[in-house]
């Protein structure tokens, strides 16, 4: 699924059992996502300078932050279900998650692995 603007209508949809890839592009606006968002991805890319707002539960296995704030609008919004240090990639000063972000690890880590967690606000912007 691609959008290059706002997708905040409600509708029905069948995704079928195969990958759901979600890209959300780069617009002149900030998008703000709904109900047409799939509960579970196999991954998000946020690539929108002018930021996302997620108003819907989403568990992906990736997570990629290439551009733009994700602002998850409630505390259980976002969760990254991929357990591997590469599930959650990117992150800066503008690309970062303002709000909670869950992520999963695998039942042993091993010592030294590094998990990121690109999240921020407007003062402190992204911590890792």
């Amino acid at each position: 699924m691609r959008s290059n603007g706002n997708i905040s209508t409600t509708f029905v949809t069948n995704y079928g059992t195969g990958q759901i890839i979600l890209l959300i592009q780069e617009t002149t606006a900030a998008q703000t996502t709904g109900t047409e968002l799939p509960v579970n991805a196999t991954s998000l890319t946020i690539n929108n300078a002018n930021g996302v707002t997620l108003n819907s539960l989403l568990n992906t296995g990736t997570l990629n932050m290439h551009s733009g704030i994700l602002t998850a609008a409630s505390p259980d919004t976002l969760s990254v279900t991929g357990t591997t240090a590469a599930s959650v990639t990117g992150g800066s000063a503008t690309a970062y998650v303002k709000g909670l972000l869950r992520r999963s690890f695998p039942a042993s880590v091993v010592a030294g692995s590094i998990y990121t967690f690109p999240i921020g606000n407007s003062a402190t912007r992204c911590l890792k």
